[in-house]
């Protein structure tokens, strides 16, 4: 069974030392919820140190915690043509994760490397991994070390409840076909990814390589330990998940100490009633123009105010589009930010989804793959949203009218507000820490 994890007492140490290295990589969204689950650990008197790509070294030190470095640039593959055909993928799961794969080719060999190097020199006893875990677990396997999975959304969990969340046909055929769903995803992965990592484990770990069907399947992912930094709320943990299955809350990143708001920012919120927000986060969109266009003049068809996050799309094509009643800003903490607007437009990616539920604040959900429709039909379920607009289908009219609903409709706002209590509440990082340090304490026969 699995283990859902929601309570109110404070992490504490076991009386031991874990040596924890933390892997991942993505853009900030994807990394945050890790730096707050390392400050979790490090409060609880663990040592620990997260590996990603040089951009995200100010965010992680920012916060206290150690850093290394490993080879890759973000912010260059986020701007490639692979990198533009993942994001406009849509529901063409298996075109994604090969766009995925072509994206970071040139660096899956040094990234691979410096996790290996990483590990090996600092006398992890833990790893924890991200999606980066193709590289953690045949590491772990040669050191002997445990690899813990921690996702934001449940990719590696097969269930009869619900198909895998990056599945591209969501057809309702029960529990069988919701199974294999996650087999199949796994294996599209795999195959993406076979061709490098089988002749990396030989060379470089001195491991036989996987088999064919790799290490996707049913049997192998069940030996796994995962956790998972989402709500039960918003995810029930199924009945048929294993034990080594974690359901913690999310892991929430805070306002970072001493950072103030922009002065012309805080000007805007006092100026009028509570802004639109509508931003996209790392995602790129093949008419960034049209799409600004789209988002400014349905904000004014919805009589809302709103604060756009620019993020290298719309700053460059603002022109004459911004009036009075919208204003652009660059990145900043959305948890200080979402709790002032009156609804949130954004993508439906896991981390975003996450802080908008503890805001407590209605959402229209553009999904533009992956797990982000996965996202958005669970927001749509828990009453906070209405039907999420897939990116390729958004227009003036339909985002206009989710607008205007998301923040006219009291049922919506009261359902977001309860919501966002209850998972205020949760603390999912104190969780996590419990969970990792059981492993932790097995690991080194402290059990």
């Amino acid at each position: 069974m699995v283990t859902t994890l929601v309570a109110t007492s404070e992490p504490g140490s076991n009386g031991f030392v874990l040596n924890i290295t933390i892997l991942c990589i993505g853009s900030r969204g994807d990394v945050q919820p890790y730096i707050a689950l390392a400050s979790g650990l490090a409060s609880a008197g663990h040592t620990v140190q997260i590996a990603s790509v040089e951009h995200f070294r100010p965010l992680v030190e920012g916060h206290g915690v150690a850093f290394r470095p490993i080879r890759g640039d973000v912010a260059a593959m986020l701007a490639s043509p692979a990198a533009r055909d993942v994001m406009n993928s849509g529901w063409n799961t298996a075109r994604a994760v090969f766009n995925l794969v072509e994206m970071a080719r040139p660096v899956l060999h040094e990234m691979a490397d410096d996790c290996w190097d990483i590990c090996r020199d600092s006398d992890t006893d833990l790893i924890i991994t991200s999606l980066l875990g193709v590289f953690a677990v045949p590491i772990g396997m040669k050191l002997g070390i445990p690899v813990v999975q921690a996702l934001a959304f449940p990719m590696h969990s097969p269930t009869r409840a619900f198909p895998s969340p990056i599945w591209p046909i969501p057809w309702r055929l029960g529990g069988w076909y919701n199974r294999q769903t996650y087999t199949l995803t796994g294996q599209v992965a795999w195959q993406a990814i076979r061709p490098f990592i089988n002749p990396w484990m030989q060379r470089t770990l001195g491991l036989d390589p996987y088999s064919l069907t790799g290490p996707y399947t049913p049997r192998f992912m069940r030996h796994l330990s995962v956790l998972y930094a989402f709500s039960p709320r918003i995810v029930p943990p199924p009945p048929d998940w294993p034990a080594t299955t974690h359901v913690t809350g999310y892991w929430p990143s805070g306002i970072p100490q001493g950072w103030q708001p922009p002065a012309d920012l805080t000007a805007f919120l006092v100026e009028g009633p509570a802004p639109v927000y509508v931003g996209f986060g790392s995602m790129v969109s093949r008419e960034p123009e049209a799409t600004l266009h789209t988002v400014v003049r349905a904000l004014e068809q919805a009589g809302q105010r709103g604060v756009i996050l620019a993020n290298g799309w719309a700053e460059h094509h603002a022109g004459e589009l911004i009036g009075a009643g919208v204003m652009l800003v660059g990145s900043l903490p959305h948890e200080w930010l979402f709790p002032r607007m009156a609804a949130l437009v954004h993508h439906g990616g896991a981390g975003t989804t996450g802080t908008g539920l503890a805001a407590g604040v209605p959402a229209v959900v553009v999904p533009f793959f992956g797990d982000q429709a996965f996202w958005g039909e669970r927001l749509r379920g828990a009453g906070v949203s209405p039907p999420a607009i897939p990116h390729h289908r958004l227009n003036v009219e339909s985002l206009a009218a989710a607008i205007r609903a998301a923040t006219s409709d009291s049922r919506f706002r009261e359902r977001a507000a309860a919501l966002g209590e209850a998972i205020r509440v949760e603390d999912g990082v104190a969780r996590a820490v419990e969970v990792i340090e059981r492993i932790g304490t097995a690991r080194k026969g402290l059990a």
